[in-house]
């Protein structure tokens, strides 16, 4: 079973401590000032400077390394810190993983958040979880969403209370501050959607300049960059159009010439049919399909019949016959 991304952050976080701690263990004075390795028997551990200074009496299997560590803490459990300031303000904050200055700083009470990078998390509420911040500046203006993902430097950096967001790749989701359920992957990704919900984009650039619309899906380089607040448009390797919604675009005719698609060809339809047309710019359309009059359709020739049209056939080849003799007697 493949390891959990928060557990791996955790024993590398660990293993960076302990070393620093046996290390420090075994210090003479001059390299360690005394007080700068900390341990208790409810599993709490800090190196560095100042540390579990503030209100601390009930929290557990906190580690910390770094200037100031745990200054206010005094419930929370299961807490790894690494950096100076790094979640600062943390009082009854249960199962965050902060790494790097100021990660998660104003985190006070919020559960199972994970900031790695300098100020990822840093304006994080009370109110916030289950949010992921790798990359400097990541999550950075979170206050109260829940369970965004940021991968990557910038990215969700303006984000506030958008919830339930993963953003992978350098400015991926720049300026979201509200929208939720977005999945941006590439660097410049959703970079202007502001409040825009539900958007899918893949790819760098892909929904550059979406700001408010919903529910677009835009996949690969630039893909659907030219929409702007449109809502339930599909751009497939095509930049779209500003202003227009419910619309479905794949390609472009510069770059793609012929189109296949598996399961048409071949297959019979059952009921009332159209025909589909496509104009010059390749929009897709359809028309009523002929319809054929059951009394009027053609049957199969009797032997009878046959044996009557090969006469009248032969007959006529005669005459004709006659008639070309006739003409090259008077030519």
């Amino acid at each position: 079973m493949a390891t959990k991304p928060h557990l791996r952050i955790r024993s590398t976080a660990l293993a960076v401590i302990a070393t620093a701690i046996g290390s420090l263990a075994f210090a003479s004075t001059s390299l360690a000032d005394t007080g700068s390795v900390y341990f208790d028997n409810s599993g709490n551990a800090a190196a560095g400077g100042a540390f579990f200074t503030g209100l601390f009496g009930g929290g557990a299997h906190n580690v910390g390394l770094g200037a100031t560590v745990f200054p206010f803490l005094s419930a929370g459990n299961d807490n790894i810190a690494v950096g100076d300031q790094a979640l600062f303000n943390s009082s009854i904050a249960n199962d965050n993983i902060a790494v790097g200055d100021r990660a998660l700083f104003n985190n006070s009470s919020g559960d199972d958040n994970i900031g790695v990078g300098s100020n990822a998390l840093s304006t994080i509420s009370s109110r916030a979880n289950r949010n992921i911040a790798i990359g400097s500046l990541a999550l950075v203006a979170d206050t109260n969403g829940d369970e965004n993902t940021a991968l990557g430097a910038f990215t969700l950096p303006a984000n506030t209370t958008g919830n339930d967001n993963t953003a992978t790749g350098e400015g991926a989701m720049a300026r979201n501050t509200a929208g939720s359920q977005a999945v941006a992957t590439g660097a410049g990704a959703l970079t202007n959607n502001t409040t825009g919900q539900a958007n899918t984009a893949v790819g760098d650039n892909a929904l550059l300049n979406n700001s408010t619309g919903d529910h677009n899906i835009a996949i690969g380089f630039q893909a659907g960059q030219n929409l702007d607040t449109g809502n339930d448009n599909v751009d497939i390797a095509n930049q779209g159009k500003n202003g227009e919604a419910g619309t479905i675009r794949i390609g472009n005719n510069s770059d793609q010439t012929a189109a296949f698609l598996a399961g048409v060809s071949g297959t019979n339809l059952s009921g009332s049919t159209q025909r589909v047309l496509i104009n010059a710019n390749g929009q897709l359309g359809t028309a009523k399909a002929p319809t054929r009059n059951p009394g009027s359709a053609a049957k199969p020739l009797s032997a009878a019949a046959g044996r009557r049209l090969l006469a009248t056939v032969k007959r006529q080849q005669r005459q004709i016959a006659r008639l070309q003799s006739e003409v090259q007697k008077h030519g």
